[in-house]
């Protein structure tokens, strides 16, 4: 993926699989995840739709129902993240924050992106 993020706030490590409005992202945390650490994991991931695999900037506009669910106990997380809504250059997207063997939910909200022209 590429990010402008670097360690230690580059959460967002690998695309476990990305279709049209759905992508599936490997996260790891440098200790155990916060509720604003998986909010900022579900935005770079949503980075797994760029389409010209050029990385653009984005810019979080607005946050809705963000929940933790669950406490995390370890490092690695697996992020669900949905296209729900595509305007020009703002997307609303949604996501869904699970442990590493995707058994136990641990966060969701959704929430608004602008790219940068």
């Amino acid at each position: 993926m590429k990010l402008p993020h670097l360690d230690p706030v580059r959460f967002a490590q690998s695309i476990i699989a990305c279709e049209q409005s759905h992508a599936t992202v490997k996260c790891e945390f440098p200790s155990i995840p916060t509720l604003s650490m998986f909010f900022e994991a579900a935005a770079q991931s949503s980075a797994a739709f760029a389409q010209d695999g050029e990385a653009k900037i984005g810019f979080v506009i607005s946050l809705k129902a963000i929940q933790l669910l669950n406490k995390m106990r370890e490092q690695t997380a697996v992020l669900e993240v949905k296209k729900e809504v595509e305007l020009g250059a703002v997307c609303e997207f949604s996501f869904m924050a699970y442990d590493a063997s995707m058994q136990t939910k641990l966060a969701q909200g959704s929430f608004t992106v602008m790219l940068s022209q």
